[in-house]
């Protein structure tokens, strides 16, 4: 029951019936009574509830004051003013409630002295604050002696309401005022205080009086209703004062520039960071507002760069200390300017400001008031505000806000209903006043406004939740005590300390560390908001890295690295404020008046603008010409009634539909949310959606009718389908934590101890995954309803779905275009993968803007410009440098003037380059370091690096040459060679005065002696920069260059003058003119004259993608088209045969070489092509050490690295070096024999000298072309290897030869390139195929796509999946012994999985040539394959995978798996160890195992005795010698030459003496062999070890050498088969790795791959992942598959370090014991410790140990066992529990 209040009493009216001490200080104080004063004053009196909605400055908190402080004077006089709290002053704020109580204590403090002068006997009116910042003596002493005014915030009250000691004095309670009502009524902290608000009503002996007060609100019958609450189910009265008399206002919306739609990003900000400097220039003290912190520091820097001294920053980051000093001098008035995002707007008094300046839209009209009400804040002041914005769409919204604030029209609040989180909270609190009746509780609940409509069953649910048990067994207990039957409620045990450390409704903030996969490694943190707006695979920056998103687990990101990829999301999109829906639906309204005033060709639009928008001209010009493009090219402009979906094709070929609703974010948020996921149920796949406030974008795998596409997704009911599209998302899961945290389902702290956040976000996905087995839950209700109508609009978002139904609003469609409408390049921006970066941004920007231009122009018939875009941008792509290596770089900067080197600008090295960002970095970090290149000083923020002959011109334009500071004196006077400045004021003042030069880390001293003229140098600068970056006007060269315009200006008018440069319209968009360089213009005119061919960029990519995966017959066929190939597996592919015999069989008769023989790439190419390059880039041997590698390689058959560094005896990395020189000059090339491609072990020889080609220029361009063509200039220049000039003047002769033609290919923008003559007629007939491709990263095709991937994907070894030759995702995928391990997926929606896996088959065929038939998949588009949806999975099934665990797996391999103790017991079990399988005496041993290395290896194997091996010599004819592996190891004549026979490695000449002189089975001893010999001693020792190791020499028993019988048994590779074959049947089952490691190398993996594949085919071996929780391939007996269980036994043994089986287990010992190679016991199949012993004869001394006191008496029994005498002697005392 509300009042409206018109009556206003005269301040003698009032003022009569006051006490003479407060009428005495009015008087005296203030001539009049402001309106809510005269309004609301009486009321008060009158104890009667008020609500005062009036501006700032008109003095609200004295009118809620007056009356109570006369009212405490009055009780005084009459002897009844008693101790205790009168009246509560309730703030939002902490800095609000102190900045009041400085308010009310001068006007007490002034009434006090009145009286004292007056001789007023007064009483002593206590104020006190009670918030979180209170100190606990102060809340103390408020206990003993409670204030009469107690000023709080909502969670403090929470808090006094449960004390027992304090609630007391809250029963005289009289007057409760809540500030800034309207701040609080909208979110849970006003819910939870319309409770406390409730509770503090029922303590008090009579009905309070309650005061509302708030500057700005609507609507403000609900705000009263919020105030008033209810009784008995009926709304309190209130009277409301609303004060129509507005503040004065002077509002201006400015803009930077002319117009924005002619300007670049850099321009705009450069220009309104000018706007700024004089905007606090003419004003006493401005506040800025932006939108967030980040913009806030930014603005903050920039200005400070401009010279504005006295500014500081304000925001919620910064302690409350620096908060509380910035509020202060800015009271004082010792600012110029202040910024903030939001933490000025409230209330907090900050003095006297002239001006606030609000940077773009403040997203609600009660906001932008609220913040230009700063201004001018006494109530007849006039409150100035200017809008500065650089944006368009920002400009039209800041426009109707300031129409708005003049007419005085405001968003409505919002105020949560039925919050069943907070409900819980304060059922809580209520618990712990006294025991309560279930009714007499829900009457008091109810009569909170925000509960007025709670049922009684909803009541009931949630006291079932708080007093039940439905979640003890998930840890969540009672709070209360609730008695069902009785119907009573009251404290719980333990329930009050929860809510005393529990308290509040704001959510804790997580912050997320991000970590990287794989490798634990913390690179930062992140905030909440922004993870809640991640999607998988998002790219985001940290720590000026980019990485990419893979999963959020409790508060840990897992990210991977992304480095050169463009991040996806930008770094403030947790900040971006959504607009309201008021505001939105004015925008649109705006929008359509706009419409028919251009309609209607009305001339006073600008002063329309101007005078009822307050548009400055720049403004309304921009406004004027973004929508009447947007007209031009639609027929309309969308506005609230009239709303358009277009089609969209965006630069990468996919589709989507632009759905132009301006509704604001959070109405967008839910209608795409709902669209997609009907949408996704429709075609079956996912749907990505970007929106923002004026519309979103859906984007889909496959072309949709855009005609009635809105209609067709609409559905009747929108929050039963919300909640199904929300339900797995991360924005529900974090609300329902901050849910659960409210309820005290989880708690933020308990006892005292403070639960980490991770702890929390575990307990919440537990309580959650609890909630899903119980019917109903009102937390999960309460979280759906968080998202939907707290974070979501869905209320309007269902209004305007009804209204659309009802056709009140109509939809209008535009078809597909890859030209969106102006009012979309916002939301393209915001939505495109590549472009977040601002500078990026604006790039696109001006290129969507103008292929708009372009389609107007073309329709309108308007001016053209002087050159096609395509022609500008393809020629300064053609002259942009190549850097590839030093040389390269060197030369660009020449070409360039200078270069970014550690910075990613326009004129950044990275920009210049294919190979990767890292290795672009070490490159030019070296060239820094060794000073090739030098720091140049421009006054930017990055440096600018250049050779050190170009130092003067710049020094000329920028040094500075002033007095130096005294610290820079100092500091210059110490600086060395390489040293650290710290200080970097100083290091800024020496480098800008060119003393000092920067290196990477440090700085070193400079002087640049020569001196040049400032005009030239300055020609000179500007000629080199538009030689490089193109068509510049001269307020954009006056940014990018950091000069001033005028200079500039100045500069361009003379060189103009001498002809070097010329002005002129040379690109869309441009009304002031740009320039070029008139050699430049000259090019342009020659190349813009003659008819083009056009071709679309799909069927370029298709008639690519037919060419470079064309199949040849031969190897010689094949090199008829290519000039050269990086690996055998890009020939594989292409032959129609695929077979790699061929191959081998070339480059084992040097028919083809692999070395760097252009562009330092590492190729193999024909020998008849190697003439041609070696005339072209052969270079002389430079350096020493080149020299010596060269002398050594004359000498010497091919050699290994290693082999040169042994032989050289001089580090590797400088023979790295050498190597790489001599490789990239063609005096070496790789010589390898062996059939492993992905090996290290280089070897090197000299490169002879071929025959070279008549014209090799003219040649290798038509080869490259030929091979990899059509491409564009710089493609081919880079795949050529030539200088600028040279490629050029080839091009052009080709051209007039009509060797080769150029053509334009048009895709999302339009590029010049070149094809061969002879092609060109194909290349227009090419029809679409649309073949799936998984593609190598070395793969030809690359040439096409590295930069996009890069882009899309970053710079790891991916390989890339094409469709029709157009990037469509990548894999990542790692060749394993046996399998292709695929890690990851990334699809893109135009490819189907059936299609993938067929491309994925083809790639993997070529692992076939490596006896590798298994692919297996652990992650498909970001998600493992344990969460896959069950409808994929099926897909892959129908393709012939399997599901094994957490994989898909295609090959053959069995599904079966063991535990660890399974398969240890089988290796005993196969080893001979267990006690069942022993061997029944040792020549049994001798002759399964094929030798035995100890007498503790035989021990182990043979049952009962058993001797020392060398004591069977006699017996079974047994020698000694290094066998295979290649350990000592006593076996029969036989196994060895079998051994030997494997070995095969011939004798050397010399040492055949030796062999023949033991020949004698029964050996010499070694000291008659070398008396023998003649030798002398080192050719002995040299001799003998080659022929022991070589088994060509064995020792008997007794230690005599003898050779072994000279015929061989089997050939090599039959005798290594059959050992290899030995050695799997001893263990049972093996991994190939395993298996090398075991041979210690001897025998290649690719040879070991090829008898495991033998022995599968021959029926042995299966395979499979047998091992649980190994993610490693094994091979395993056949035969066995169903015995590997069930081989325990009883007893412990130890298990020498020596034995076969311990190398068998090195690596899991090490794992489990950390001990490298031991001695390892066993508990019957299990490894229960380790210990390392050193034995001198029969003593052994323990010096390592893990296990516990039984390991220590098998180790001691074992030692008795073989009569050794024990001590320990551990470097821990600390035994190791497993």
């Amino acid at each position: 029951m509300v009042k409206y209040i018109k009556d206003r009493k005269s301040k003698g009216e009032i003022l009569k019936s006051f006490e003479p001490i407060v009428r005495k200080w009015f008087n005296e104080r203030f001539n009049d009574l402001t309106p809510p004063q005269a309004m609301a004053v009486p009321l008060i009196k009158n104890k009667e509830n008020v609500l005062v909605s009036s501006p700032t400055g008109s003095g609200k908190t004295l009118t809620a004051f007056l009356s109570i402080l006369n009212d405490f004077f009055k009780k005084y006089r009459k002897g009844n003013f008693e101790e205790g709290v009168h009246a509560i002053y309730i703030s939002p704020l902490k800095a609000l409630a102190n900045d009041i109580d400085r308010n009310l204590k001068q006007p007490l403090e002034e009434m006090m002295s009145l009286a004292e002068k007056l001789e007023m006997d007064v009483p002593d009116i206590k104020v006190a604050v009670r918030s979180g910042d209170t100190s606990l003596k102060e809340r103390a002493r408020m206990v003993r002696k409670p204030p009469h005014i107690l000023i709080t915030t909502p969670e403090s009250l929470g808090l006094l309401l449960s004390s027992k000691k304090f609630r007391d004095h809250f029963r005289r309670t009289r007057y409760i005022i809540l500030d800034e009502i309207h701040d609080l009524a909208n979110n849970k902290r006003g819910t939870h205080l319309s409770l406390s608000v409730e509770r503090l009503a029922e303590i008090i002996d009579e009905e309070p009086v309650r005061i509302g007060l708030s500057a700005t609100q609507a609507p403000i019958e609900d705000i009263a209703g919020f105030l008033g609450g209810y009784e008995k189910n009926k709304p309190r009265p209130v009277n409301i004062v609303d004060v129509k008399e507005r503040k004065h206002l002077d509002l201006k919306v400015l803009c930077p520039v002319d117009d924005l739609t002619l300007h670049s990003t850099e321009i705009i900000n450069s220009k309104m960071y000018d706007m700024l400097v004089d905007l606090v220039k003419d004003h006493r003290t401005t506040l800025i507002f932006t939108n967030t912190r980040a913009g806030t520091e930014s603005i903050a820097m920039q200005l400070k760069e401009r010279g504005i001294e006295k500014l500081a920053a304000h925001h919620g980051s910064l302690s409350k200390e620096m908060r509380f000093d910035v509020e202060e001098k800015l009271k004082a008035g010792e600012m110029d300017v202040v910024i903030s995002s939001t933490s000025l707007e409230l209330g907090i008094d900050i003095g006297y400001v002239d001006l606030v300046v609000q940077i773009g839209s403040p997203k609600s009209i009660a906001k932008g008031l609220q913040r230009i009400g700063r201004a001018g804040h006494a109530l007849r002041a006039i409150s100035k505000g200017r809008l500065v914005v650089f944006d368009s769409d920002d400009l039209i919204e800041c426009a109707v806000l300031v129409k708005s604030a003049y007419e005085g029209e405001i968003d409505r609040v919002s105020i949560p209903e039925k919050a069943t989180d907070v409900l819980a909270q304060s059922i809580i609190g209520m618990s712990l006043d006294k025991q309560w009746d279930v009714n007499e509780m829900y009457n008091l609940i109810s009569s909170a406004y925000p509960y007025r409509e709670l049922s009684k069953n909803e009541f009931l649910d949630v006291l079932d939740f708080l007093g039940g048990d439905a979640l003890e067994k998930h840890g969540v207990y009672p709070k209360i005590w609730y008695d069902k039957k009785k119907k009573e409620i009251g404290i719980k045990r333990g329930s009050r300390q929860i809510y005393n450390m529990n308290i509040g409704t704001i959510p804790q903030e997580i912050n997320y560390a991000v970590v990287l996969e794989g490798r634990g490694i913390q690179l930062g943190n992140l905030s909440e908001k922004f993870v809640e707006n991640l999607s998988k695979n998002d790219i985001f920056v940290l720590g000026g890295r980019t990485y990419q998103y893979i999963e959020s687990d409790r508060s840990t990101v897992v990210v991977k690295d992304g480095l050169g990829r463009k991040p996806t999301v930008p770094s403030w999109s947790g900040e971006m404020l959504p607009r309201s829906f008021d505001l939105s639906e004015s925008v649109g309204k705006f929008r359509h008046d706009i419409e028919e005033k251009l309609d209607n060709k009305d001339d006073d639009i600008e002063e329309w603008l101007n005078d009822v928008y307050k548009l400055d001209k720049g403004a309304a010009r921009t406004v004027i010409s973004h929508l009447d493009e947007q007209r031009k090219l639609c027929g309309f402009i969308p506005s609230d009634k009239n709303l358009l979906v277009e089609g969209y094709i965006d630069n990468r070929g996919r589709n989507g539909a632009i759905f132009h609703f301006p509704f604001g974010r959070r109405v967008n948020d839910a209608l795409s949310r709902a669209f997609a996921f009907e949408l996704g149920k429709e075609i079956g796949s996912s749907v990505r959606i970007s929106l923002s406030d004026d519309a979103f974008l859906l984007t889909f795998p496959t072309r949709l009718a855009i005609e009635g596409l809105a209609e067709r997704l609409m559905p009747e009911n929108l929050e039963p389908l919300l909640r199904k599209a929300i339900k797995n998302t991360e924005i529900f899961a974090q609300r329902f934590r901050h849910c659960a945290n409210r309820s005290f389902m989880v708690l933020r702290n308990y006892k005292g101890r403070e639960i980490s956040l991770p702890r929390q976000q575990l307990r919440t996905s537990q309580v959650l995954e609890a909630i899903n087995e119980i019917d109903t839950f009102p937390m999960l209700e309460e979280a759906y309803r968080e998202v939907l109508f707290d974070a979501f609009d869905l209320k309007n978002a269902q209004h305007v779905l009804d209204e659309v139904k009802h056709k009140k609003r109509k939809i209008n469609y535009r078809t597909y275009s890859p030209i969106p409408s102006p009012l979309a390049h916002g939301l393209i921006l915001s939505g495109l993968s590549d472009i977040v970066l601002m500078e990026d941004r604006s790039a696109l920007l001006r290129e969507l803007h103008s292929q708009v231009l372009g389609k107007v122009l073309e329709e309108d018939g308007g001016d053209k410009p002087r050159f096609e875009k395509e022609l500008i941008d393809s020629y300064f792509n053609e002259k942009k440098p190549i850097i590839s290596n030093d040389d390269s770089l060197l030369e660009a900067i020449n070409q360039i003037g200078s270069l970014y080197l550690l910075d990613d600008k326009e004129k950044s090295v990275y920009r210049m380059s294919d190979r990767a960002g890292s290795e672009i970095q070490d490159l030019a970090k070296n060239l820094i370091e060794e000073g090739a290149v030098e720091s140049v000083w421009t006054g930017s923020k990055e440096t600018l690096y250049t050779l050190p002959e170009l130092v003067p011109y710049y020094k000329a334009v920028y040094g500075k040459d002033e007095k130096l500071s005294s610290a820079a004196q100092k500091i210059h006077a110490k600086i060395d060679k390489d040293t650290k400045i710290t200080n970097k004021k100083v290091a800024n003042e020496l480098h800008a005065n060119y003393l000092i030069c920067k290196k990477v880390e440090t700085y070193s001293k400079r002087n640049v002696e020569k001196t040049l003229n400032y005009e030239k140098s300055l020609d000179w600068v500007i000629k080199k920069h538009i030689g490089f970056v193109g068509p510049r006007a001269s307020e954009e060269l006056a940014i990018e260059l950091s000069l001033p315009e005028e200079i500039i200006n100045q500069t361009l008018y003379e060189l103009e003058e001498q002809g070097i440069v010329q002005g002129g319209n040379f690109s869309l968009g441009r009304k002031v003119p740009q320039y070029l360089l008139a050699e430049d213009v000259i090019y342009l005119e020659a190349q813009s004259h003659g008819g083009l061919d056009v071709v679309s960029e799909v069927t370029l990519r298709e008639y690519i993608d037919k060419k470079l995966f064309k199949k040849f017959d031969s190897l010689q066929t094949l090199f008829d088209q290519y000039t050269d190939v990086s690996s055998p597996r890009i020939v594989f592919h292409r032959l129609k045969k695929p077979n790699l015999d061929e191959w081998w069989e070339w480059r084992d008769s040097d028919a083809i070489l692999q070395g760097r023989f252009f562009s330092g790439r590492l190729r193999y190419v024909p020998a008849n092509k190697i003439g041609m390059y070696q005339t072209l880039f052969k270079r002389e041997v430079k350096g020493k050490v080149q020299n010596l590698i060269v002398d050594m390689l004359r000498r010497s058959p091919p050699m290994t690295k290693s082999e040169i560094v042994k032989e050289l005896e001089i580090k590797t990395e400088v023979i790295d070096g050498a190597l790489r020189s001599l490789e990239d000059g063609l005096i070496i090339h790789r010589y390898n024999r062996h059939r492993n491609p992905w090996t290290t072990h280089n070897r090197y020889r000299l490169l002879n000298e071929y025959e070279p080609p008549e014209n090799p220029v003219k040649n290798l361009m038509i080869d490259v072309l030929r091979s990899s063509g059509p491409l564009t200039f710089a493609e081919l220049r880079r795949e050529c290897g030539l200088p600028l000039d040279s490629a050029r003047n080839i091009i052009n002769k080709l051209q007039e030869e009509e060797i080769i033609s150029r053509i334009i290919v048009v895709g999302a923008t339009r590029l010049f390139t070149y094809c061969l003559s002879e092609e060109l007629e194909e290349i227009k007939k090419t029809e679409e195929l649309n073949i799936t491709r998984v593609i190598s990263w070395r793969d030809p095709m690359l040439t096409h796509i590295r930069r996009e991937m890069y882009s899309n994907y970053g710079e790891a070894w991916t390989n890339p999946i094409i469709k029709g030759g157009m990037v469509s995702g990548y894999i990542e995928s790692w060749a394993m012994s046996g399998l292709l391990d695929v890690r990851e997926i990334i699809l893109n929606e135009n490819v189907s999985i059936k299609e993938f896996l067929e491309g994925l088959d083809e790639f993997s065929q070529y692992q076939e040539n490596f006896h590798s038939n298994i692919i297996r998949i652990k992650v498909f588009d970001g998600t493992k394959v344990s969460d896959l949806d069950e409808k994929i999975i099926e897909q892959f099934v129908a393709c012939g995978y399997q599901k094994i665990r957490s994989w898909l797996v295609k090959g053959p391999v069995l599904d079966l798996s063991y535990q660890e103790r399974d398969i240890s017991g089988y290796l005993l079990w196969r080893q001979r160890i267990h006690p069942e399988r022993r061997f029944r005496n040792a020549n049994e041993a001798f002759r399964e195992m094929g030798g035995i290395r100890s007498e503790y290896e035989l021990s182990l194997r043979v049952q009962g005795r058993f001797f020392h091996p060398k004591d069977y010599g006699n017996e079974m004819e047994l020698v000694q010698g290094v066998m295979i592996p290649g350990y000592s190891t006593y076996c029969n004549v036989r196994d060895a030459i079998v051994y030997r026979d494997a070995r095969n490695i011939p004798p050397d000449p010399n040492d055949r003496r030796l062999l023949a002189l033991a020949i004698d089975s029964k050996g010499l001893p070694r000291e008659e062999l070398y008396r023998r010999s003649g030798m002398d001693p080192d050719s002995f020792k040299q001799s003998l070890a080659r022929l022991y190791q070589s088994l060509h020499l064995v020792r008997t028993t007794r230690g005599n050498y003898r050779t072994l019988p000279v015929n061989r048994l089997y050939e090599a590779e039959k005798a290594r088969f059959v050992v290899v074959k030995r050695l799997i049947e001893s263990f049972g089952i093996v991994s190939a790795e395993g298996l090398g490691m075991l041979l210690k190398g001897e025998i290649p993996m690719a040879e070991l791959r090829k008898i495991l594949f033998k022995l599968e085919e021959e029926d042995i071996l299966v395979k499979g992942f047998f091992k649980e929780g190994s993610e490693t391939l094994y091979w395993l007996l056949k035969e066995d598959v169903e015995f590997v269980k069930g081989h325990l036994f009883q007893g412990s043994f130890v298990l020498n370090q020596a034995d076969r089986l311990a190398h068998y287990l090195n690596e899991d010992v090490k794992q489990k014991f950390g001990l490298g190679a031991c001695n390892v016991i066993f508990n019957s199949t299990r490894m229960t410790g380790a210990f390392k012993m050193s034995k001198r004869g029969k003593d052994v001394v323990i010096t390592e140990f893990v296990g516990t006191n039984h390991e220590r008496h098998v180790i001691e029994a074992w030692c008795r066992q073989w009569r050794l005498s024990i001590e320990w002697e551990l470097k821990s005392d600390e035994k190791v529990e497993i």
